[in-house]
C-alpha cells in the first residue's frame, strides 16, 4: 500500500498517545515490555497482510478466527430470520451476482504469483524472495464465500466474517446502484482478507492486559484517563482498517471488471445522505469525504486503473 494512504493514519495515532501523562507512559511501556513480550514470542503470529503488504500481529489461530465467524454468522441469521430473502429473490439475486464477481475476483488474485506488490507499479521479485515478506493468505484456503440480504429497509449496513460470509441489508439497495453496492461488497471481503477481526481481538487482548498490570500503580482517576486515550486509540486503529479494506477493495473492484473511480463518488454519495459531523471524531470510520478523497489519489488510483483495464481486456496481469 502507498505510505500517504496511512501516514495521516498514523499520525493520528502518535498524537493520541501523547495525551497520555509521561508516567502513565512508562507504565504502558513497562506493561507492553513485561507482558506482551512473552504472550507474542509463545504464541504471536506476525503475518503480512495481502495487497497492502502491512505486517500485523495476530494471537488467533486460522481455526479459531473461522470459528468465531461461524458463530457470529449463525446468530445474525437467528437475530434475523423471519428477514432473510430466499435465494430465488430478484434482489438476492442480483447481490448474489455482483458478489460472485468479487469473490471470483478474489480467487484469482490468489492465484497469482505476480500478484502482490512492495509498491505501486512495482512487482516484488520472484528470486531470492524471504519467506517472512510473503503476504499470508492461508487464512483464505478453502473459504466458503457466500452473501445473504436481510429484508430490513431501516437499516443500510454490511457486515462480513471471518468465515467468508457477507451479509447485506435492504436498506442499501434503496440507495445504490449496482457498481456502488460491488464497492461495498469488495470493501466488507477486503476487512475478510486483511484479517481485522482477529486484528481487534489480538488488539483487545493486548488492551485488557495492560490495563491489570497498571491497575495496582495508579489512582482512579488516572486509570479513567488512561482508559479514555486507549480508548481513543483503538479507534484510530480501527479507522486504519477501514482505510485497508477500501484499498483491498478499490483493486479487487478493478479485477473484478468494475470501474474503481466509481468507489470515491460512493463515499460521496453517503457523505451527503448521511452527512459528516464532527462525530465522525468519535467512530471507528472515518469521514465519507475523507475516505474518498484518499482513494481519488492519483497513486491510488493509477494502479487500480491498470488493473481495470487489463481485466476489461481479457488479459491476466
Amino acid at each position: 500500500m502507498p505510505p500517504s494512504i496511512l501516514l495521516q493514519e498514523d499520525n493520528e495515532i502518535l498524537r493520541a498517545k501523547t495525551h497520555l501523562g509521561p508516567g502513565s507512559v512508562l507504565l504502558l511501556k513497562v506493561s507492553v515490555v513485561g507482558s506482551g513480550v512473552l504472550i507474542t514470542v509463545k504464541y504471536g503470529n506476525l503475518q503480512n497482510v495481502p495487497y497492502t503488504k502491512r505486517k500485523h500481529l495476530l494471537l488467533w489461530s486460522n481455526a479459531r478466527d473461522r470459528m468465531a465467524g461461524d458463530s457470529s454468522f449463525e446468530n445474525k441469521k437467528l437475530d434475523f430470520k423471519e428477514d432473510l430473502l430466499p435465494e430465488i429473490h430478484p434482489e438476492s439475486v442480483r447481490v448474489r451476482m455482483i458478489a460472485n464477481r468479487i469473490f471470483d475476483a478474489l480467487k484469482r488474485d490468489l492465484s497469482k504469483k505476480n500478484m502482490w506488490r512492495d509498491d505501486l507499479g512495482k512487482s516484488r521479485k520472484k528470486a531470492n524472495q524471504r519467506q517472512s515478506h510473503q503476504p499470508c493468505t492461508s487464512h483464505l484456503d478453502g473459504l466458503n464465500w457466500g452473501i445473504l440480504v436481510v429484508n430490513d429497509n431501516t437499516i443500510a449496513n454490511a457486515y462480513s466474517y471471518p468465515n467468508g460470509k457477507v451479509m447485506v441489508f435492504t436498506g442499501l439497495l434503496e440507495l445504490l446502484t449496482s457498481d456502488d453496492l460491488a464497492t461495498l461488497i469488495a470493501h466488507e471481503v477486503g476487512h475478510t482478507v486483511a484479517r481485522h477481526a482477529a486484528e481487534d481481538q489480538t488488539d483487545y487482548m493486548f488492551f485488557i492486559i495492560q490495563q491489570l498490570i497498571l491497575l495496582p500503580f495508579i489512582s482512579f482517576p488516572s486509570l479513567i484517563v488512561n482508559l479514555i486515550a486507549a480508548r481513543s486509540i483503538m479507534l484510530l486503529f480501527s479507522r486504519r482498517q477501514e482505510i485497508e479494506a477500501d484499498y483491498i477493495r478499490l483493486l479487487l473492484l478493478a479485477s473484478a471488471g468494475y470501474d474503481p473511480r466509481v468507489a470515491p463518488k460512493v463515499y460521496e454519495k453517503f457523505g451527503k445522505i448521511f452527512g459528516d459531523s464532527f462525530l465522525n471524531y468519535f467512530s471507528t470510520h472515518p469521514s465519507g469525504q475523507k475516505r474518498a478523497k484518499l482513494l481519488s489519489q492519483d497513486e491510488v488510483m493509477k494502479e487500480a486503473v491498470t488493473i481495470y483495464e487489463n481485466a476489461r481486456a481479457g488479459h491476466e496481469k
